[in-house]
């Protein structure tokens, strides 16, 4: 069976991420470690220092574990759902009821199963907008944060006078920021297999909720497809210092859904369809995307404003994660545009389109080649 037990599963991997570690992340992971460890209920664990360690420097540190989803919907009732973990559940269960027990018989059908389960997480995926993420991260942090004082009445009473009480927050992240571009001083490169860039506006939300209430906050941080953590230990009122010293990098976000309110991308109500094809002894899975798109101006519209944004972060020698197409246009263009304006007929405030400089189709066929090139996407295919 696969262990169900998610707290411990995570406060595992952290400590076994010890030696990719350095500084004071590796320091405080190390002092975990050598402590005494005892599951709990509120916090979810207790790190308590051992009996032989020096009583003038005892510690109890009180760790709360939560998971926030970047694949989260809204209820009508205001509660924010995690479709993650929806799906999550059921790989699992697809996991538990086939491996090791298909045959030639049924690789058909489990094979169908597998790609209905991937056609629902593709559609969930294209139902999220950035800032369900951040919204997500905002609401879950605040219902832990309410519980701050009760974690600290329970850690007072399993300690003595002679021991400090520390409260981290173990935040176990799934994100799907699938196709960034990440631009910062050493170049552009592709955000590999998804991997999460920490936004400038997922640090606000930490440094405003965090500051003065909690003492650290580790981040265990998971890739597009599950197959990759990464562990982040950052200091409450030092986390921007924290993340220059591991020389992580914060990035402004720049794709078409930088304007988009909150949990607004349900509206897209995008569905995937799966077939499955065999071919000899090859399965083919193909998924067929329908999806409801907002107005063609306004698409339009919200294109150019991230455009704007990611030539005025460059200009401005910002870090800041790009949506391809957002990318493509910006190196193509970027030489011609000396400025932006208002357009004459514009209906948000937020509204722009470019000034730029006199260009040929030859320069612009040769930049949009040449940036093929690079990234080796196909000429054919709009979709970067």
């Amino acid at each position: 069976m696969i262990n169900r037990d998610a707290e411990t599963d995570c406060i595992n991997r952290v400590l076994g991420s010890v030696h990719n570690l350095h500084g004071k992340a590796r320091d405080f992971i190390e002092l975990l470690a050598n402590m005494k460890r005892t599951k709990n209920e509120s916090p979810d664990f207790i790190f308590k220092s051992q009996p032989e360690s020096n009583t003038n420097n005892n510690l109890i540190i009180g760790v709360e574990h939560f998971v926030v989803d970047h694949l989260s919907i809204k209820l009508k009732n205001g509660k924010i759902s995690s479709q993650g973990a929806i799906r999550r559940k059921e790989f699992d269960s697809f996991s538990e009821s086939n491996v090791g027990k298909v045959d030639d018989k049924n690789l058909l059908e489990a094979t169908k199963e597998l790609a209905h389960i991937i056609a629902k997480q593709y559609a969930d995926i294209r139902n999220s907008g950035y800032w369900d993420f951040i919204a997500t991260l905002k609401t879950v942090l605040n219902k832990h944060l309410l519980k701050v004082n009760d974690y600290r009445k329970n850690l007072r009473q399993q300690s003595d006078k002679n021991f400090k009480i520390k409260i981290a927050f173990l935040i176990e992240i799934h994100a799907e920021f699938l196709q960034l571009f990440l631009n910062d001083k050493k170049g552009t490169y592709k955000n590999p297999l998804g991997n999460l860039p920490i936004f400038e506006d997922f640090i606000k939300v930490l440094e405003e909720l965090t500051v003065n209430k909690i003492d650290y906050i580790v981040l265990n941080v998971f890739n597009a497809g599950q197959v990759r953590n990464n562990t982040i230990v950052l200091r409450a009122g030092f986390i921007r210092k924290d993340l220059a010293t591991q020389k992580i990098n914060i990035y402004h976000y720049v794709a078409e859904d930088m304007l988009i309110s909150p949990f607004d991308m349900q509206g897209a109500e995008s569905r995937a369809v799966s077939a499955v094809e065999k071919k000899g002894d090859n399965f083919i899975i193909k998924l067929t995307l329908t999806q409801h798109d907002r107005d063609r101006k306004q698409h339009e519209a919200l294109v150019l404003y991230a455009i704007y944004r990611a030539w005025w972060c460059r200009k401005n020698f910002l870090n800041f994660a790009c949506a391809g197409v957002i990318q493509e246009y910006l190196e193509v263009y970027y030489p011609y545009i000396i400025d932006w304006q208002k357009p004459k007929n514009f209906q948000a405030d937020w509204e722009v389109v470019p000034k730029v400089l006199p260009m040929t189709m030859a320069d612009i066929d040769s930049r949009v080649a040449a940036f093929e090139n690079e990234w080796g996407i196909n000429a054919n295919n709009n979709k970067i």
